[in-house]
């Protein structure tokens, strides 16, 4: 049981190696294997060695009518047997026991026998009743007294010659049985031969194997090593390179957020300086001075602007309504063009013509403001 349980952790060793997983695992599992392989061959030596032993047993204890002994070897024994050869040995020894059994029970027969003989020839002096007496088919006690001289021969002289037989054939017997038990050793001597010649070439095929399994781990570790700088190697590069784009990345973002913020920042003035302007203008339309005035036979709108600093718009158009007095109808709408005047306004000024048919005179406008831009040109 053993040996098969050492079977099938290598079986179990072997699979656990079959996936090319990572390399710790891989020499983990070499390593097991090996040991497993160990341990089989131990567990093989010890088996076939009690196997043996059990064997040798079985005809001590046969040779000592101790068949109780013998039956416990050969159950020992048939439950380590391994091959053909060892199912051979094992029932020769059982056959060995069983002649041996029924030797002694032959022997005990025999003794038996030869006590009923001696009692009979005693007891039964006539011929017939002698072997009826051997035979069993009648008691010694029972047996006539002769009435005449026996002719034939005595019964002392055919109890001599049964016992002669008897230990001629028993001798013969015995001598039987001594050939077959040196047959037998002989051939267990062979067959233990055979095996120990067996078990060696088993241990050297497991040590070139294991010397086959360490080169192959030593050109795998290698292998593996090369595999390892291969992709130390590749890692390095992909770290370099990654480095390099993560550099060059920061420069681009760094640029773009560069030009971000100055394009932020352009916006920002852009929009301050709007803002200046759209305040700069207000002020203007806040301060600006239009009045209506006569001027060359016609009717003209003239305007002023209040000087403010700093200048934020150069050139400014004004944009006007006229009203007649106590009417809330625009009825004109002009603009002076690129006014700079900063003092009164005159005809000589910054002035614009409007429809002699307005229904009220120049002076009485009602000149108001509406909106100051730049220039538009």
């Amino acid at each position: 049981m053993a040996l098969v349980a050492a079977t099938l952790a290598v079986h179990a060793a072997l699979a656990d190696t079959e996936p090319a997983t990572a390399e710790p695992q891989a020499q983990d599992g070499q390593q097991n294997m090996l040991q497993l392989l160990d341990q089989l061959d131990q567990l093989d030596k010890t088996d076939r060695s009690d196997f043996d032993a059990a064997i040798e047993r079985v005809y001590q204890c046969s040779d000592k009518e101790d068949f109780k002994c013998a039956d416990q070897q050969l159950k020992r024994a048939g439950a380590l047997v391994y091959d053909d050869a060892a199912k051979q040995s094992l029932a020769q020894a059982s056959k060995y026991r069983s002649e041996r059994y029924q030797f002694m029970k032959d022997e005990k027969e025999r003794v038996a026998m030869q006590e009923r003989m001696s009692e009979c020839s005693d007891s039964c002096p006539i011929s017939r009743e002698y072997k009826q007496c051997v035979n069993g088919n009648r008691s010694p006690h029972s047996c006539d007294e002769p009435q005449q001289q026996y002719q034939g021969p005595s019964t002392l002289d055919m109890l001599n010659s049964a016992l002669i037989g008897m230990k001629q054939n028993m001798e013969q017997s015995f001598a039987q049985q001594q050939a077959q038990l040196k047959q037998q050793q002989q051939m267990l001597a062979e067959q233990r031969r055979q095996r120990e010649q067996a078990q060696e070439e088993r241990r050297r095929q497991i040590e070139r194997q294991r010397q086959q399994q360490t080169a192959a781990a030593e050109q795998q570790e290698a292998e593996l090593k090369r595999m390892r700088e291969q992709q130390e190697l590749a890692r390095r590069r992909a770290e370099e390179k990654q480095k390099r784009e993560l550099a060059a990345r920061q420069v681009r973002e760094a640029r773009e957020r560069e030009q971000q913020a100055r394009e932020l920042a352009r916006q920002q003035q852009e929009a301050e300086k709007e803002q200046r302007k759209a305040n700069y203008l207000a002020q203007l339309k806040q301060g600006a001075r239009l009045r209506g005035m006569s001027c060359y036979g016609g009717k003209y709108v003239a305007g002023a602007l209040p000087k403010i600093r700093p200048t934020e718009v150069e050139c400014v158009d004004v944009h006007f309504t006229v009203q007649c007095p106590n009417s809330s109808t625009i009825v004109h709408r002009g603009v002076l063009h690129n006014i700079v005047s900063n003092g009164e306004a005159s005809c000589y000024g910054d002035s614009a013509e409007v429809p002699k048919t307005l229904a009220c005179d120049a002076e009485d406008f009602v000149v108001r403001a509406a909106e100051v831009t730049g220039c538009q040109l």
